[in-house]
């Protein structure tokens, strides 16, 4: 199975979380009173830097190692097991302390209860990278959507009968519990008694998992950095408007790099002997990820004022202005999340780790400085970061692919050139388009904008177009049998 049968099946399944969570934003937030969305959010303080740690990076291991023996997949079972019990008693144990800074006693029983998700959780590890080594994302797909739907149906139930944030812890252990039950149905594979483990290749495998880990506490910090500064110097007010236009930028960006790298990373790390092959895959996703972001980021710069006003009202100005920095910034980083499940593929992991600590210390550093002049300055100062931040990252990507910076820009400059003619036709036509109110700004501002950046990429990347069509068509015409 390949890159693109990978990415519908990805792509259903993280649109189902995204449809779930939109569904019980909307519906729960009638139910469920601020008070208890605000412990559940709390709880998450924990609970996200807890995830961090959950299978130290083994499951990403088991995907990427060639050859796999039944010694060393059940060592990483009763590993991961022991990893998710002592989780869960760090979560137990910190759970009144918890409580007691953030001054909310109700905390400690949610967070005793989500302790519970940690053991499920990874008694499943190692079925889903089995599962996703052998690309079945269809699989993978069916059991998360059922778990998902699942999961919330009951906590809307709850919710409507009383039981409040319970509802939510409820609709988090279901659907981890339902998933784990379904990965052990759908592998074949089962763990033998620990007497049979191979530790020595245990070792081997923490060895590749241990920068991976390293490497996503680093990027947590550095990700979360930015809201600490702009509470600490510049209040509430601000950090709503820069966490909101955070989120509009990141949002579809997340979720497009979730898709595109849990996609990537098994076909690539069965390409990992073959780096000419594995470099065609990883620029062909590169040119996918660049025509769909530029003009996304494009039309968010120019038209950010109308969309602000249109989706969320007045009083988001900052937003606005913030974005202006943020969207190119989100262009960057849509390439950079790329090259993770490069490195992660060819085994790379402690390059990664240095590199994320560079990044980290460009990004902290950004938002330091930007401090002192105001936030906007800090926006400026986190796209320069961004940029400088891009240059080691892509060039050393490419030397793992046996490539060149050539080979990379290539399949990105004619987005950005595609992207930028539209930037400068809106810019041309907004005298035009700010006479139809700001509902019709976007509406016909984003027609305008496909149409425009549609007809450059036609006109100055026909070959690149060409070479994106047949892919698509090849792959609705091949049939799949490793799905069924």
């Amino acid at each position: 199975m390949g890159v693109l049968s990978n990415t519908r099946w990805v792509g259903l399944s993280q649109g189902t979380k995204i449809g779930a969570q939109v569904v019980g934003m909307v519906v729960l937030a009638r139910l469920l009173s601020p008070k208890e969305y605000g412990i559940m959010a709390m709880a998450a303080v924990v609970t996200n830097l807890a995830i961090v740690f959950r299978d130290m990076g083994s499951s990403a291991a088991i995907i990427q190692k060639q050859e796999l023996s039944q010694e060393v997949k059940t060592a990483v079972f009763w590993f991961n097991i022991a990893v998710g019990l002592l989780i869960s008693l760090i979560v137990l144990a910190t759970a009144p302390l918890m409580a007691g800074l953030f001054s909310t006693q109700e905390l400690t029983p949610v967070l005793m209860l989500l302790a519970l998700a940690f053991p499920l959780s990874s008694s499943s590890a190692v079925h889903q990278a089995l599962l996703e080594r052998n690309s079945s994302f269809k699989t993978v797909a069916r059991i998360e959507i059922s778990s998902i739907a699942t999961g919330l149906v009951i906590a809307l139930g709850m919710a409507a009968t009383g039981f409040g944030v319970y509802s939510l812890v409820a609709q988090t252990l279901i659907t981890v519990g339902l998933t784990s039950l379904q990965l052990w149905h759908a592998s074949h594979w089962r763990p033998a008694s620990l007497r049979k483990c191979s530790w020595s290749e245990l070792r081997s495998i923490l060895g590749f998992s241990s920068h991976l880990v390293g490497f996503n506490v680093v990027n947590y910090l550095a990700r979360n950095s930015d809201n600490i500064v702009v509470g600490r110097y510049f209040g509430q007010d601000v950090l709503g408007a820069y966490a909101l236009a955070y989120r509009v930028m990141l949002f579809p960006l997340q979720s497009l790099t979730f898709v595109v790298s849990r996609s990537l990373y098994p076909v690539l790390s069965r390409q990992q002997n073959q780096r000419p092959e594995m470099r065609r895959t990883y620029l062909t996703v590169v040119t996918v990820v660049a025509t769909l972001v530029a003009p996304m980021m494009g039309g968010m710069l120019v038209l950010r004022e109308s969309f602000i006003q249109v989706f969320l009202g007045d009083g988001w100005e900052l937003s606005s202005q913030l974005l202006f920095w943020l969207a190119p910034t989100g262009f960057i980083q849509s390439l950079l999340s790329t090259t993770g499940v490069v490195f992660m593929a060819t085994g790379a992991t402690r390059t990664l780790l240095v590199l994320g600590i560079v990044g980290a210390i460009l990004q902290i550093g950004a938002f330091v400085l930007g401090a002192n002049y105001g936030v906007l300055p800090m926006a400026k100062l986190y796209l320069v970061a961004n940029v400088l931040n891009a240059i080691p990252v892509m060039a050393l990507c490419m030397r793992q692919l046996e490539g060149s910076w050539l080979d990379l820009l290539k399949p990105t400059l004619i987005p950005i050139a595609s992207a930028i003619s539209m930037i400068v036709a809106l810019v041309a036509l907004d005298d035009l388009l700010s006479r139809s109110g700001d509902y019709g700004k976007v509406s016909i501002g984003a027609l305008v904008g496909a149409l425009v950046y549609g007809t450059t990429y036609l006109m100055i990347g026909r070959r690149q177009a060409a070479a994106l069509t047949s892919l698509a068509r090849n792959r609705k015409r091949t049939p799949n049998k490793a799905e069924d």
